[in-house]
């Protein structure tokens, strides 16, 4: 049988300037963007083995100019678990703050004095870089008082093919489709380097066999070289490169080259369709007919959802309470009843930090930390999706920014070939500022995650209990694609004026998740309200938006939609629903699968 998956590419790896990454299941060709610009979502990163001679008082020099962007600012790491930001043992020719370089010239050199820890991380993991409106030609490394010791660093690009794109496939083997660098004709060499990616550090792929149409290409240590740069070359892994690969994915860098195709081929090589690259790049526990079997990995067009065949596309679901106080809720069979039962497609697990016995709190943190990966297991193996909700609750978010960061920064690595999980950074800021505060810790966390997961769709609380989206419309995220914007209401609290104004937000192109609702007043007990609710529902249908409902658990409260004197946790009769859980059942069997 026929068994090829495409990945469309393209990257420039060149030794005077940075460019662009893109790696998409169902277009031939893209070409890179305007080389040496850097976005947030666009990461040159360079291996560990161009930083041997890194010591404490070493520097890094990045010779920069602005470019006509609104702001310009460099982010630089050692790619440990997590990532850990450079610049902490100084940084001159500009502004360093939070981890961010800001430069003060419109063009110059920043120096990037190391400490000895960030020498020692350098040496073992290797750097990354990224940033907004700053375009980097050239980046060296130089030992302190060795002017000889000044090494280009040869600015490698890297691509990640995330590893549910591998699944199904068996004694595969990886063909490149190369060019020339077009800022690179006269490179002294041209070779490229595959790591298993999501690995710390990355585990270089080359004990296998390499060919090329050409019959130029040759492996010699860990890099494969091509003598000539318009060919295609064929690289078959060991069975432990292929079963580390299914596993955590793949990640290719290069020098001088252009990679503008990568295939990975068994037997005959013809291309999968459109329809069986979504269908085999599908999570390997999702059966057929399930939502993520059916829609695959999700994307944010405009204001909209979209599925992996381009068709727009609604979330409905529960969210659990506070796993601390409900795990029980967590369970193959408790989403098992959600989706045959209820017609769910995704679920939610709120991970409280700052309230009694939360992550922050209080919370056993391994125990809490298992729940979740117990439910995105639960969730991925129901073929479901599920939002991982850091639940800041009635709190300014950058009270626990840095727990937030090496939380999610775990979550995203371990499951990091997922292409069911979306991200919920803070759940309802009260108190903080969207331009000053909320955008600003938003764009800190969000590159944690996208370090290991390149495309997952990321929802941002609003102020006010996530109510300001008018706020967020003003100032909206640019720097990142597939960024939603969370909006919650209590149905008898948030009645008219609450639903003008999100129907204007959407109109004004805001993707917007509901990413929690009740059909009671804002307390969460009392006033169920089911006229206000399924008015709730008529403006969610018209704009199909995504939507969740709190809580799943039998909490004495309206808003639990289990009966309070329920003790079951999965296959619940319509006697052993709430009030509340009745209508959202009933209204979820309405919405299209």
């Amino acid at each position: 049988m026929i068994n090829v998956k495409r990945f469309i590419l393209a990257t420039v790896a060149s030794a005077m300037a940075l460019c662009s990454v893109y790696a998409d299941t169902e277009t031939k060709v893209r070409l890179a963007k305007k080389v040496g610009e850097l976005s947030w979502t666009n990461t040159v990163t360079f291996p560990d083995n161009k930083f041997k001679n890194a010591e404490e008082g070493s520097v890094i020099r990045i010779s920069a100019t602005q470019t006509k962007a609104d702001y310009h600012k460099l982010k630089v790491y050692a790619m440990t678990n997590g990532w850990t930001e450079l610049g902490y043992g100084g940084v001159s020719g500009a502004d360093f703050s939070n981890g961010e370089i800001s430069m003060e010239k419109p063009s110059g050199t920043i120096i990037i004095t190391l400490s000895q820890q960030e020498a020692q991380n350098l040496r073992k993991y290797g750097l990354a870089m990224h940033g907004f409106g700053i375009s980097v030609k050239k980046v060296e490394l130089r030992n302190p008082e060795k002017e000889e010791g000044l090494f280009d660093l040869g600015n490698w690009q890297s691509f990640g093919i995330p590893a549910s794109q591998f699944q199904g496939l068996d004694d595969f083997s990886i063909q490149i489709i190369t060019n020339r660098s077009p800022t690179e004709k006269d490179a002294a060499y041209f070779n490229i380097k595959l790591y298993v990616d999501n690995t710390n550090p990355w585990r270089t792929v080359y004990k296998g066999k390499v060919s090329s149409a050409e019959g130029d290409a040759r492996i010699q240590d860990d890099l494969i070289f091509l003598a000539k740069t318009d060919n295609s070359l064929i690289y078959t892994p060991t069975d432990k490169e292929r079963a580390a690969i299914k596993e955590n994915g793949l990640r290719i860098q290069g020098y001088g080259m252009l990679v503008m195709e990568v295939n990975t081929v068994t037997e005959n090589g013809q291309p999968l369709t459109a329809e069986e690259i979504g269908e085999a790049s599908a999570e390997p526990n999702a059966a057929k007919g399930t939502p993520f079997a059916r829609h695959g990995k999700l994307h944010v067009t405009g204001a909209s959802l979209y599925d992996s065949k381009d068709q727009k596309f609604q979330l409905y679901g529960m969210s659990t309470h506070g796993l601390s106080w409900f795990p029980e809720y967590v369970s193959d069979e408790s989403f098992a009843t959600l989706r045959n039962d209820w017609n769910a497609n995704c679920v939610r697990l709120a991970m409280y930090p700052g309230d009694y016995n939360g992550y922050c709190n209080g919370g056993n943190q391994e125990e809490l930390k298992n729940t979740v990966c117990k439910g995105i297991e639960a969730a991925t193996a129901q073929g479901m999706y599920v939002i991982v909700d850091w639940h800041v609750h009635n709190d300014n978010p950058n009270k626990y920014k840095e727990e937030a960061k090496k939380f999610l920064g775990e979550i995203s690595k371990k499951y990091a070939g997922n292409g069911n999980i979306l991200y919920e950074i803070c759940n309802e800021p009260v108190d903080s500022d969207w331009d000053s505060q909320i955008k600003p810790y938003a764009e800190e966390i969000i590159p944690v995650i996208r370090a290991n997961s390149p495309d997952s769709i990321i929802i941002v609380g609003t102020n006010t209990w996530s109510q300001d989206v008018d706020k967020a419309v003003a100032n909206q995220i640019k720097t990142f694609k597939n960024i939603m914007y969370t909006f919650h209401f209590y149905a008898h609290t948030h009645t008219d004026d609450m639903r003008a104004k999100l129907e204007n937000a959407i109109k004004l192109g805001l993707p917007v998740f509901i990413t929690e609702f009740g059909t009671c007043d804002a307390s969460g007990n009392g006033g169920y309200d089911e006229n206000q609710t399924m008015q709730w529902f008529n403006l969610i249908q018209k704009y199909n938006l995504s939507h969740i409902n709190w809580s799943l658990c039998n909490k004495d409260e309206t808003a639990s939609a289990i009966s309070s004197d329920c003790k079951a946790t999965s296959g619940w009769t319509e006697n052993e629903l709430s009030q509340s859980g009745k209508l959202i059942r009933s209204h979820f069997r309405t919405l299209k699968k």
